[in-house]
């Protein structure tokens, strides 16, 4: 059974650090995804598989950071809650605009089931603490079509891929649940994706700080 891993972070709309949205993300980024990947019936390799998903009607929504502040709009609306939502808040809006929706929140790994059957797919919006007083919530989505375990990741805040703690307990749930030999193929880029995560989020800091510091020069000399 060959573990494929997608990592879609970087195409779609960011989550910027001065941003508590990330559980809004996730039910978006979710909802979307999951969309795509229930109307793909086959596929042959890999290249197919990404030309099936980027073709589809819903592609450029993933894509639209319009449509996603329209959502976001929408789901602030159903909470009267502006950001840094938990898992509670996750269910209500679930249950009001995709009460059906095969959703799995994570905190750990300990009492949740992968069993995957073929032409499975799971949803998973895991929790990570953040910096030790943040809330971050992670969508992954896991298909099985034949001997494929796809594991797509769309963590808005760019922070999630292969070789992270989450993918890799992820996929040790798999391998525990699962009565297959697993290959692994997904590459790792991990220094090369915290590299250019951080120096995204540095590029953020230093915009944010030069806004403070504009508003707060202007304000002094007014």
């Amino acid at each position: 059974m060959n573990v494929n891993c997608f990592n879609w972070n970087y195409i779609v709309p960011k989550q910027y650090i001065w941003e508590s949205t990330c559980g809004y993300h996730a039910i978006r980024n979710s909802i979307i995804m999951y969309t795509i990947l229930i109307s793909i019936n086959k596929y042959n390799n890999r290249k197919e598989y990404i030309n099936q998903i980027s073709k589809n009607v819903n592609f450029n929504n993933l894509l639209s950071e319009q449509e996603l502040n329209y959502e976001i709009k929408k789901y602030k609306k159903i909470l009267n809650k502006k950001a840094d939502i938990n898992s509670d808040d996750i269910k209500t809006i679930f249950n009001i605009i995709q009460p059906s929706f095969p959703i799995n929140i994570i905190y750990d790994f300990k009492n949740h089931n992968l069993k995957l059957l073929n032409n499975d797919i799971k949803v998973l919006i895991v929790y990570r603490q953040k910096m030790h007083f943040s809330r971050h919530w992670i969508p992954v989505i896991i298909q099985k079509m034949n001997n494929n375990i796809n594991i797509h990741i769309i963590d808005s805040f760019e922070s999630t891929w292969y070789g992270e703690e989450v993918i890799s307990n992820i996929i040790n749930s798999i391998k525990k649940d699962n009565d297959y030999n697993l290959i692994i193929k997904c590459k790792d880029n991990n220094i090369n994706n915290f590299l250019s995560m951080s120096l995204n989020k540095l590029f953020d800091l230093i915009l944010l700080i030069s806004f403070i510091f504009f508003i707060t020069y202007s304000t002094y000399h007014n």
